[in-house]
């Protein structure tokens, strides 16, 4: 009995060359699956690089884009400064004194300064009236220079939020006027007059 089950699976036994050739199918069969593998991963590689680049491209924009937003907001202010200012609306209150024009703007909020730059000494108010530079309220004064008659328009209003830290002075030849921005007191303040 147990020769008989040994003859039978002798019969179904693979000979060398039968063998050999199973052999070579199943490496073919297993050598596409590698290159499905290599394939995947190619394609991955690519990707996670263009993610990647698009990734350092977009801060790299953002870097660049960030001074030239600040810097376009405060041309942008002055432009509108400028504009005003070339309108030559008539004062809503023409008075001499800051106490008389601070209390027609008392909507405004925030107090009315003197600015440092012009001392009563040189410089006159003549009036004032309301204005609205970037969406917010602002006081649109002339000023006149006592010596040359000279007149100024001088804006002030709460710095905005949404506008960067000025340092310094920000100057621009805007609209054929000459412009000029700065912080004094918590307030922004500009002038506009021709060259």
């Amino acid at each position: 009995m147990k020769k008989t089950i040994q003859n039978h699976f002798d019969q179904y036994q693979l000979s060398g060359e039968q063998l050999r050739r199973l052999r070579e199918i199943q490496s073919r069969a297993t050598l596409p699956r590698f290159d499905s593998f290599l394939k995947v991963r190619r394609v991955s590689v690519a990707f996670v690089s263009v993610v990647a680049f698009l990734v350092i491209g977009v801060i790299g924009t953002l870097a660049w884009w960030q001074p030239w937003n600040r810097s376009t907001s405060i041309s942008s202010l002055a432009s509108e400064i400028a504009y005003h200012h070339n309108k030559q609306m008539v004062m809503e209150i023409e008075s001499p004194s800051t106490s008389a024009v601070r209390a027609y703007l008392s909507k405004l909020d925030f107090p009315l300064i003197e600015s440092e730059r012009f001392p009563s000494t040189d410089w006159e108010l003549v009036g004032g009236r309301y204005c609205s530079l970037k969406g917010h309220i602002a006081a649109q004064l002339r000023i006149r220079n006592k010596n040359s008659g000279k007149n100024v328009t001088f804006y002030q209003l709460l710095m905005p939020k949404e506008m960067p830290d000025l340092d310094g002075t920000f100057e621009v030849f805007e609209q054929g006027v000459r412009v000029e921005l700065w912080k004094e007191r918590g307030l922004l303040l500009g002038t506009a007059q021709e060259n």
